[in-house]
């Protein structure tokens, strides 16, 4: 067993640096355009922008199903092929984009806060986009070719990015730099993702009603895992728009869009360890996994020290080189969002250990929870405290995150890995009873 598990090491080596590189450039690229509307223009655009993050990111998240780490992690033995997933995330992509569309189309009018119905839309389609790359990339994680996943996160992001500088330069309008954001992830789409994922594939389009609705009953709970992740991003936006408006939220998420570099970090590390780690549960080695796991757990809380330690030393010039005095003075703020963003990460690294465990539907409830401690504590301190109420309430539900993550990883641990009926798709039988 120890030869066997020392043999993938530098595949493994070679997947995190990729992984990594495509992850940073890619998030490096989203920072850049915070940077290009902070710079350019006021704290309200980017409370626009990312306002409008926040209505679609939970929405198409949700509708995900999560259905790429179910690919990276399927059994030699699937009845599922690529034109499954690729059919089933199109529909519930489409889906999505009807009703951030309708949620648009509802906002829009004298009540409405200046343009965020057609920010709204444009990010939307720009959700659209990608969504279906990332169905591609769930096949090539699955082939062991994450190196064309990080090439194509480098491309799409500094497509995206450049779209939206030039277009937010020539017009000064959110709207138009969202539409660019959309234009650069259809182009990647086109030029790199389906022709380097079609090789091999097979029909793309498989309306097989019965394996699709098979596929969504295993990994719904994935989709409603990850979309309350996204809406627990969401939630201090939600209420700082409500109660102190656009600028606050702009300057909430300029400075909290910091915390994404330990993020990128973290998924790229955990993307990476998926497989090895779900080839250990599989096999059941308890001890490898455990090992593994750890090995992540403690950088994850590494990285959350490092970043309240940075935050603290250096956070005013850096604030200031990258968004201009108006957000240098700060640092209070910004070192507590980064002390929520720590437990973040180290939960983070036990939900790949749930996923690789295949504990789907043991996320529901906790995510559940985390969003319910996450409300409550916004509730109570955003409209006294303000920003640093919404600081404070984001350290809050990451503490509750981990927590539930890290019980539900050392329950199935101990439970011992899954049968194979628990592995394996519903069959048709289960799945007619559920409906």
């Amino acid at each position: 067993m120890a030869g066997n598990a020392a043999a993938p090491a530098p595949a493994l080596r070679t997947d995190v640096v990729w992984t990594l590189a495509g992850n940073l450039v890619f998030a490096a690229t989203q920072w850049a355009m915070l940077v290009v509307l902070a710079r350019l223009g006021s704290p309200a655009d980017v409370g626009r922008y990312t306002l409008g993050l926040a209505v679609t990111t939970p929405v198409f998240l949700l509708l995900s199903l999560q259905l790429r780490g179910a690919q990276a992690t399927e059994p030699p033995d699937s009845p599922y092929r690529f034109g499954h997933y690729f059919t089933l995330r199109t529909l519930l992509a489409g889906l999505a984009l009807a009703l951030c569309a309708g949620w648009a189309l509802l906002s829009a009018g004298p009540q409405a806060q200046a343009g965020l119905a057609a920010v709204t839309g444009w990010l939307a389609l720009a959700k659209l986009f990608d969504g279906l790359s990332d169905v591609c990339y769930g096949h090539l994680q699955a082939g062991g070719r994450l190196t064309e996943v990080a090439r194509s996160l480098m491309l799409r992001g500094t497509l995206s990015a450049l779209g939206l500088a030039a277009a937010f330069a020539l017009t000064r309008d959110v709207g138009w730099a969202a539409a660019a954001v959309a234009g650069g992830y259809l182009g990647g789409l086109l030029l790199y993702d389906l022709p380097r994922t079609r090789p091999g594939t097979g029909r793309w389009w498989r309306p097989e009603w019965s394996r699709l609705r098979a596929l969504a009953a295993l990994t719904w709970p994935l989709g409603v895992a990850v979309g309350l992740i996204a809406l627990n991003a969401s939630l201090p936006r939600y209420f700082l728009g409500r109660e102190a408006g656009l600028e606050a939220v702009g300057l909430y998420s300029a400075l909290s869009y910091v915390t994404v570099a330990g993020s990128m970090v973290v998924t790229a590390l955990g993307q990476a360890a998926t497989t090895p780690l779900a080839r250990l549960a599989a096999q059941g080695d308890a001890p490898g996994f455990r090992a593994l796991l750890g090995r992540l757990l403690l950088l994850g809380a590494a990285l959350g020290a490092a970043g309240v330690l940075g935050a603290l030393l250096l956070g005013r010039p850096l604030l200031e080189l990258l968004y201009g005095p108006a957000y240098g003075r700060d640092v209070p703020l910004f070192a507590l969002l980064m002390l929520g963003a720590a437990p973040g990460y180290v939960a983070s690294f036990a939900g790949f250990g749930m996923t690789a465990l295949r504990e789907f539907r043991a996320q529901v409830p906790l995510f559940l929870g985390t969003t319910a401690t996450l409300a409550l504590a916004c509730a109570l301190l955003v409209p006294g405290g303000g920003l640093a109420g919404a600081a404070w309430a984001t350290v809050i539900g990451g503490t509750a995150q981990l927590l539930g993550s890290l019980w539900i990883v050392r329950r199935a641990l101990r439970r011992g890995p899954p049968a194979p009926a628990q592995a394996a798709p519903p069959s048709p039988t289960v799945e007619a009873a559920r409906d």
